[in-house]
C-alpha cells in the first residue's frame, strides 16, 4: 500500500491564511507552547512554521541566528516579515517593543550584570534592594551572584555567599 504523505510545501500552505490588510501568513495549524505554528513533516519530525517559510522562499538561517518577526505574530510566517538576527538583538528588540512577559520585567546586559557583582561585593545592600534598583526579579540577582547566569561578569572576583533572601521590614531592621 502506498504513502499518503503529503509534500511538505503543500501541508505549509492547507495551513496559512493570508490577511489582507497585514500582509501576515497567519498559521492556522497546530502551534507549539510559546506560540509559534509547528508544521509536521511526517514520521515525527516537526519543524516551526516561520522557520520553514523562510528556509523555503529565502534559504537557509546562517548558524547562531534566529528569526524575528516585524509585525510582532508570533503565528505569521510571511517570509518578508521575518529577518535573520542574533538571541540578543532578538530579546533586545523585544524588550524595546514591551513584547516580553511582566515577569521578565528587564533584559540584563554584561555591564548591568558586572555592576550588580560590585554591588554586591562592595556594599551591604540585599538582593531585593539590588533587584528593584535594576527592575529585575530577585531571583536574577542571586543567579547573578552563584555565577548561574553571567559567570562572565567579572570571574576573577569571587563572588560573596550571602544569606539575604528574606526582604527586610521594620520588625526586621531593629
Amino acid at each position: 500500500m502506498a504513502s499518503k504523505r503529503i509534500d511538505p510545501l503543500k501541508r505549509f500552505w492547507k495551513k496559512v491564511r493570508i490577511d489582507p490588510e497585514t500582509g501576515c501568513w497567519i498559521w492556522t495549524g497546530s502551534l507549539s507552547g510559546n506560540g509559534y505554528g509547528s508544521l509536521n513533516l511526517g514520521r515525527g519530525l516537526y519543524i516551526k512554521a516561520h522557520r520553514f517559510a523562510y528556509e523555503t522562499f529565502v534559504g537557509q538561517i546562517a548558524e547562531g541566528l534566529e528569526l524575528a518577526h516585524s509585525c510582532d505574530v508570533k503565528q505569521c510566517c510571511n517570509p518578508a516579515h521575518l529577518r535573520a538576527t542574533t538571541h540578543a538583538e532578538n530579546i533586545q528588540e523585544a524588550w524595546d517593543r514591551n513584547l516580553c512577559p511582566r515577569k521578565r520585567r528587564k533584559f540584563i546586559g554584561s555591564e548591568n550584570a558586572e555592576r550588580i557583582v560590585e554591588l554586591l561585593r562592595d556594599t551591604d545592600q540585599t538582593y531585593y534592594e539590588i533587584a528593584d534598583a535594576f527592575g529585575i526579579g530577585y531571583l536574577t540577582v542571586v543567579h547573578i551572584n552563584s555565577g548561574f547566569h553571567w559567570a562572565d561578569a567579572h570571574p576573577e572576583i569571587p563572588r560573596p555567599i550571602r544569606n539575604s533572601y528574606r526582604r527586610q521590614t521594620a520588625s526586621t531592621a531593629m
